[in-house]
């Protein structure tokens, strides 16, 4: 049955035919995004092998390359972007892994570079913003509801159902527990991945809670008003990252929550520099408490402080081989060093597989969009926008911590490109937020001689 990956692709080429690429990427491609389990694919000999999130990517990217003509701005991010790109397969080609790197090829321009394309040519346009991030953190509702057994049952109903419908296929995971309960991972594999998307989701969540109004709702439902049912999934959406029980996430969202609500202040520079300041006072002991946790040797494990120890051994063992990768890394195939396969911090993993290169294009794709951020924010006369740009900052920098414990996998690596990309045109746009999403569907010129590209 793996030929049902294909069915998401099917019904964004349809979507696209019917009502163009906004609507298309808020109805179908960030549903399947962010709710269908990317660890089934379907596989065949001489292809690489496709699941639901590549699937509804595809034809997605088809339909994005005639706007590049009219609304594509240049910016730097662009050239990290291609580097990125290149460092992802140059080793692999390099050692003579010719069709592993045309695979990997495929992965990155369309887990990457599609959703760095669609945030900057889709989200900003009129009235877009406000529906995407509904959207967003309305999917991210409905996951935690199908998610919170989990903590429970000690069973994952997504990899459960996709078994069924996968026969042969293992989701690579199973359930983890701490503390007696199960951690809950929703369709995203692993804890950590689904804390990093979730605290994303509470940090949009605060901002619509701010924003929301009845011509703009979060939602409509005749049984609760619009404000409670923001609260409510506020509420879900909180008790979910506590179930997953995953501290780097934690902690990325408490690092990010300050920095969002300076936004909202009025004086944007001080209470930016306030919140700086109780940041650095903070992170100075947490460091030196961190330093000491982790030291000594790995004993226990899988308790709380074998897993941290387990981090730090890694920057030991792995930082060393990174160097001797050179400019572009090991590739997918490196050694693997003191029985630690498997590679928790995103930072290091790319250092590791795509070299300088690859790891200081990626740290200025994160660098470049908070310059963006913070500079459109403080210009912004609009405190909606103003709080809406140290939001995506925050979530940016909260990541930026989670990320040196944890590994970009699943549908965070998209997500990360989307956000990315996303930063990188509102600085140049500065589009006025609309109750309407059909300005953004008017808007869309190119989408008559598409919809013959598909018949």
């Amino acid at each position: 049955m793996d030929f049902i990956i294909f069915g998401p692709a099917l019904l964004c080429t349809a979507g696209l035919y019917l009502w163009g690429a906004p609507r298309t990427f808020l109805n179908i491609c960030l549903p399947v995004l962010l709710l269908l389990p990317t660890y089934f694919s379907w596989k065949t000999n001489g292809f690489p092998n496709v699941d639901f999130s590549l699937a509804v990517l595809m034809p997605l990217g088809f339909a994005l390359l005639p706007l590049l003509g009219l609304r594509w701005k240049w910016t730097r991010s662009d050239l990290w972007m291609l580097f990125y790109i290149l460092s992802s397969v140059a080793a692999d080609f390099r050692v003579g892994e010719t069709s592993l790197a045309k695979y990997r090829l495929f992965d990155v321009i369309v887990a990457a570079l599609i959703p760095y394309m669609a945030g900057k040519l889709l989200i900003e346009q009129p009235g877009a913003r406000f529906e995407t991030v509904k959207r967003i953190v309305q999917i991210l509702w409905l996951s935690c509801l199908v998610a919170i057994p989990e903590f429970v049952l000690k069973l994952n109903l997504f990899s459960r159902i996709g078994m069924h419908l996968f026969p042969g296929q293992w989701p690579g995971w199973s359930t983890q527990l701490r503390w007696g309960f199960g951690r809950v991972a929703g369709p995203y594999g692993t804890a950590e991945i689904y804390g990093l998307i979730l605290g994303t989701g509470v940090l949009l969540l605060v901002w619509i809670q701010r924003w929301s109004t009845p011509s703009l709702p979060f939602l409509r439902l005749y049984v609760l008003s619009s404000k409670r049912l923001v609260q409510l999934a506020l509420l879900t959406l909180v008790i979910t990252l506590l179930m997953t029980q995953s501290r780097g996430p934690w902690l990325g969202t408490l690092l990010a929550l300050p920095i969002a609500l300076a936004g909202r202040a009025k004086n944007v520079k001080r209470a930016g520099l306030l919140v700086g300041l109780a940041i650095v006072l903070i992170a100075v002991p947490g460091y030196i408490a961190v330093d000491h946790y982790t030291s000594g040797p790995r004993l226990h494990y899988g308790t709380e402080q074998e897993t941290a120890q387990y981090r730090r051994q890694l920057l030991v063992n792995y930082l060393p081989l990174a160097e001797q990768g050179g400019l572009w890394g090991w590739g997918t195939f490196h050694p693997v060093l003191d029985g630690q396969p498997s590679i928790d911090n995103e930072f290091l993993r790319v250092f590791l597989t795509q070299g300088y290169v690859g790891v200081i294009a990626y740290m200025f794709l994160i660098l470049e969009a908070g310059i963006s951020l913070v500079r459109v924010g403080i210009a912004a006369e609009s405190r909606e926008d103003r709080h809406f740009c140290f939001t995506l900052l925050g979530i940016l920098t909260g990541w930026t911590l989670t990320l040196s414990t944890v590994y970009m996998g699943a549908q965070s690596y998209e997500l990360f490109f989307l956000l990315v990309g996303w930063t990188q045109v509102i600085p140049l746009l500065h589009v006025k937020t609309s109750s309407s999403l059909e300005l953004a569907v008017q808007d869309e010129t190119p989408e008559l001689e598409l919809t013959r590209v598909y018949t």
